[in-house]
């Protein structure tokens, strides 16, 4: 599945030229944390978190917010996907990627 969120902090942080490592020292979350959120087994939803994701990286907060929101959508709905072609059809709406 596609994690809009993970990939935009990877894809921004590299394009920074920033290491993990100095990604933490900036924001105060721990390596593993960081790894987690770029790995997409976390995504956090807490404005705070995104603010200081969002000034670190220098991207805009409100699509933060948006990616977030939407990428932790999709997860809660691919949970309950297994006879529902509805939500399925609502899953490849949002995991649609330009």
């Amino acid at each position: 599945m596609y994690n809009e969120f993970g990939d935009t902090i990877r894809n921004r942080r590299v394009e920074l030229i920033l290491t993990l490592k100095e990604l933490s020292e900036i924001t105060n979350f721990s390596i593993p944390y960081l790894s987690d959120i770029e790995n997409n087994r976390k995504t956090p939803s807490n404005n705070k978190t995104l603010k200081i994701l969002s000034n670190a990286l220098n991207i805009n907060l409100e699509y933060l917010k948006y990616i977030s929101n939407k990428t932790n959508l999709i997860i809660l709905l691919s949970k309950y996907t297994d006879d529902d072609l509805k939500i399925k059809e609502i899953i490849k709406i949002l995991d649609y990627k330009d």
